[in-house]
């Protein structure tokens, strides 16, 4: 994505209705064709009415995005309903009996089995096994997801095992789109339902997120932990031990509120508190792209392990990662440096390398443009 700077068409102004940034933009890039050299002029004229046609046609898919999303909804809803244990349509069990019969017709003489370009992917069910629905669907999905698994550590997974829904919506009267989790009822958090929105001003350009602030119980919140520290008094030389607690890496730090900052306050950052920034909110809408476009559509197939997986060869040790820190119990002196570094999350940023320069860029003499944070 790139961050919406007050020079864009598609400038953030609270105050503004939209139609003025356009109108702003417009002069403004009429009026740097209109000072080219005249032998030059017509052919940037003419770039520009092809530029309008593809703004046109953007929103034409949008729309035809909108239709075939509300197409799906149902569904997902079946899916959802499938998973959970409600019943279903027999009808579909024999839709998929007869599609197995003419498949093994077109194999001829081979059966499924020795079919060497398909090799059957050998799949652990037994905790379906004796219980309704599909227990543990989408935290198998999510883990066998190759970025989202990077954020799910081992003291998430008990959480997670209560997740029985993920849904999605892009929104009619805008860019942007909303996330829709569902819990059972559990131990941990008051909260059945976390909502994650995405508000952009266009497909690439990101404004803010809003999400549920989610009501941990006590001792529960996965994004903290406790750590013994050990603290020496200046006076006396005597030490004693205390509990501290500190931030640690989580899946549900994903549901955190995101605010860009305005023009003026991003080009007063320093280069590294712009980079940092870029980095998170690359991370954020990356993380949220992959849950609406790949997880949501293909949740079976990203379950059963049967689609082709981009990073396989990227083994993320994010179990071992997240056992080591939750259990971890480590103790310090009274020098705090150690606890000041944020929890980061090495897989997901080094896929991101050439964004976080990209951000880390210095501010150009002629312009308060903010920088830009290009989403592939």
């Amino acid at each position: 994505f790139i961050f919406a700077d007050k020079h864009s068409k598609m400038e953030i102004d609270e105050t503004n209705d939209g139609l003025n940034d356009e109108i702003h933009f417009e002069k403004r890039l009429t009026k740097v064709i209109m000072s080219m050299p005249e032998s030059v002029r017509n052919r940037f004229k003419l770039l520009k009415i092809i530029s309008d046609k593809r703004t046109k046609t953007v929103e034409k898919v949008r729309q035809l995005n909108l239709k075939y999303e509300k197409l799906k909804g149902p569904l997902y809803e079946e899916r959802a309903a499938i998973i959970a244990g409600n019943a279903y349509p027999h009808s579909y069990v024999e839709s998929f009996d007869k599609k197995f019969e003419d498949l093994k017709k077109d194999l001829g003489p081979k059966t499924i089995a020795e079919d060497e370009d398909e090799l059957p992917v050998k799949v652990k069910v037994t905790e379906v096994i004796d219980q309704q629905g599909v227990p543990g669907f989408w935290l198998r999905a999510l883990k066998n997801h190759h970025l989202i698994k990077t954020y799910i550590k081992k003291h998430d997974e008990p959480i997670l095992k209560h997740l029985i829904n993920i849904s999605g919506r892009h929104f009619e009267d805008r860019h942007g789109y909303e996330l829709t989790f569902k819990f059972t009822p559990n131990e941990f958090m008051e909260n059945t339902e976390l909502k994650k929105a995405y508000f952009m001003v266009d497909d690439h350009i990101l404004e803010r997120t809003e999400s549920t602030e989610i009501s941990w119980k006590d001792e529960m919140d996965p994004t903290k932990k406790k750590i013994k520290k050990k603290q020496k008094n200046k006076k006396t030389k005597a030490v004693r031990v205390i509990m501290k607690t500190v931030d640690q890496e989580s899946f549900f730090g994903f549901f955190k509120s995101l605010t860009m900052p305005d023009p003026k306050k991003l080009n007063n950052m320093q280069d590294d508190d712009q980079e940092e920034l870029a980095v998170r909110i690359d991370e954020d809408f990356d993380f949220g792209n992959d849950i609406i476009n790949d997880v949501l559509p293909e949740a079976l197939e990203i379950y059963l392990g049967v689609v082709d997986n981009e990073f396989s060869d990227l083994d993320s040790n994010s179990d071992e990662d997240g056992e080591g820190e939750g259990d971890n119990d480590g103790e310090g002196d009274d020098n705090d440096d150690d606890d000041k570094k944020k929890p980061t999350n090495k897989d997901a940023k080094g896929k991101k390398s050439g964004n976080q320069q990209a951000a880390g860029g210095k501010k150009q003499d002629d312009s308060n443009e903010k920088p830009e944070c290009k989403q592939q």
